[in-house]
């Protein structure tokens, strides 16, 4: 199986049912999940920018944003 269109699968049946905090949410989850290179490899799957996943894949990062410091939440 493909892992790449396994995920863009998972992604694309899940995010739809979220909000645009849970996604994100999700989306760093998986990209921390996979280790190097999740960012990008969640990113092409989800068809969001990198930068959208990498900001929200440092527990520092999310903590920040939940506080309410962080644009665009």
């Amino acid at each position: 199986m493909d892992e790449q269109g396994a995920l863009a699968r998972k992604l694309a049946t899940i995010l739809p049912q979220l909000n645009e905090r849970q996604r994100r949410l999700i989306l760093a989850a998986e990209a921390r999940a996979l280790g190097q290179g999740g960012v990008t490899r969640v990113a092409r799957a989800a068809q969001v920018s990198r930068t959208t996943v990498h900001a929200w894949s440092y527990p520092d990062s999310v903590e920040s944003l939940r506080l309410g410091h962080g644009a665009g939440v």
